[in-house]
């Protein structure tokens, strides 16, 4: 069995990595807003503003804010304008489900109002199933619907962005007979 192959790049995977882009464009936008605020007060505080050496200033926070999102993006932009993706076969060592409460949903529990006026006081945190399976010694988490299907020893195909190495997909492998 070949452990890995290219593959192209699906619907779900371009969404995938143009949503993994977002922390480039916040950075970007960071950088933009601070040296906003920072000519927004040196035209504030100064009397006598030296207008050319402002827009310079300017230019330059320009210019990194894009040079910080172009570099955060590049691996994520080349595996989009190659369209491939690697898939590696790999074999599960363990299969974990444990329970989990949802932040946030138990927002006022009170033992005993509870009992007494259960739509008042009476809310409990939402119960949720958290699964994730190990392979090679680290834990990935996994879709219900996806853990499933899985079983010890038995493979799993995780789908990789070929040069940003963002994890795209884990799926069950078909084992062909």
């Amino acid at each position: 069995m070949e452990n890995s192959f290219n593959d192209r790049l699906n619907e779900k995977d371009i969404s995938t990595l143009k949503y993994e882009k977002r922390m480039g464009y916040i950075f970007a936008i960071m950088i933009i807003c601070f040296g906003a605020l920072l000519s927004f007060f040196s035209v504030l505080v100064s009397e006598n503003i030296k207008w050319n050496t402002l827009i310079i200033v300017d230019f330059c926070i320009l210019i990194l804010s894009f040079l910080v999102q172009y570099l955060t993006n590049r691996k994520i932009n080349r595996d989009l304008l190659e369209n491939e993706k690697i898939i590696k076969i790999e074999i599960i060592q363990l299969l974990e489900s444990k329970p989990t409460y949802e932040a946030g949903s138990g927002t006022l529990f009170a033992p005993i109002l509870g009992d007494l006026f259960p739509k008042l006081w009476g809310q409990r945190m939402r119960k949720l199933l958290k699964t994730s399976i190990v392979v090679n010694n680290t834990r990935y988490e996994v879709d219900p619907e996806v853990f499933e299907e899985l079983k010890i020893r038995g493979s799993v195909e995780f789908h990789f962005g070929k040069y940003s190495n963002t994890i795209l997909a884990i799926l069950p492998h078909q084992d062909a007979k």
